[in-house]
């Protein structure tokens, strides 16, 4: 993750660089200063694997890495728009899993025509189904 050298000089003696060796790019660091970002670079990894354990956790509890967690959306349908493009939208913000689904509910009930122009609150926990009703209405 992360390197840091360091040179430690006792605080009687003072390190001196020769201009021939020392680099633009070299900084000389305090034991307390080393000290200092090393206790910060072991809290970021902390944190890290918390984040990854926890993570891996709510993937594992339902199988479908949402753990639960809604997606919510104002769908617009605008004069003109199709069945298709209706389901891609919805697909492209994670309301339904896959646009084919809803585009070919509709089509085999026969509801693309009865799709109403508006303004729909729509979330990922409806089902094709409950969405082709409520845009139908």
């Amino acid at each position: 993750m992360f390197a840091a050298s360091m040179y430690f000089s006792d605080e009687d003696q003072q390190t001196t660089a020769s201009s021939d060796t020392e680099s633009a790019d070299t900084v000389t660091l305090t034991k307390e200063e080393h000290d200092s970002l090393n206790a910060q670079i072991k809290e970021w990894e902390n944190r890290v694997i918390e984040l990854s354990a926890s993570k891996n956790e709510s993937q594992s509890s339902d199988g479908s890495g949402t753990s639960g967690v809604t997606t919510r959306f104002i769908l617009t349908i605008e004069p003109g728009m199709t069945s298709p493009e209706i389901s891609e939208e919805l697909e492209e913000f994670d309301i339904i899993e896959e646009a084919a689904l809803l585009d070919d509910y509709l089509k085999d009930q026969q509801l693309t025509e009865k799709i109403q122009i508006g303004k729909y609150d729509v979330n990922s926990s409806l089902s094709i189904e409950e969405i082709a009703a409520l845009i139908t209405k």
